[in-house]
Formats: C-alpha cells, structure tokens, sequence
C-alpha cells in the first residue's frame, strides 16, 4: 500500500476524493493514504509544477478520512520537497540516504 504526497509548488487544482473536494494552491501539500479514491483535475491554462512521491507504507492504516491538506506557510515543506526531488535525481553516494532522510523529514 502507498501513501501518495503531492507538494505544489506553483498552480492550482481540484481535487474530488470519498471525503469531499479539496481546493489547492501554491505551497500545499496533499495525502492521499492508500485505498482511498481520488481525481484530480488542474487548470492548465496555468503553469504547475507539483513534486509527487509514493511512499510504500506496507498495510494500509486504519484511517477515517483518506486525504488531506496541509498549508505550508512557512514554506519548510517547500525546501524539503524540492531537496528530495534534487536527491532523487542525483547520484552522489550519499543520494539514497539523503532522500530518506528528507522522507522521514516530510512525514
């Protein structure tokens, strides 16, 4: 089961889930937890750029609502997404590690 986490870092979506709809915005951070249904849909005319991860969380929780939204005022979220996103496309020896460590961070 995976934990989907988008991170947005310019544009604007809608997003529908089992919970209800969800308006996000620049410096928001979605969960979806695993099982839970979700569409998204983007203003295109727009320009969007959105860090999404997968995090393999073994079994599912036990949880009442299936996503959420987070605002990153402070925007740590935001220098935390985009370092992992530079780790995981790098490929220093210490690439790996450092992405888990942000991971861990994140969550």
């Amino acid at each position: 089961a995976y934990l989907e986490l988008l991170f947005f870092l310019r544009g604007e979506a809608r997003i529908d889930t089992e919970g209800g709809m969800l308006a996000t915005s620049a410096y928001d951070v979605v969960a979806y937890l695993p099982g839970h249904e979700h569409q998204e849909t983007v203003d295109l005319r727009k320009h969007q750029e959105i860090v999404c991860v997968w995090i393999d969380c073994g079994q599912p929780p036990a949880a009442r609502e299936g996503s959420f939204r987070l605002r990153d005022k402070q925007r740590t979220l935001e220098w935390l997404f985009t370092q992992l996103e530079k780790e995981y496309r790098g490929s220093s020896a210490f690439s790996a590690r450092l992405v888990q460590c942000y991971l861990s961070a994140i969550l």
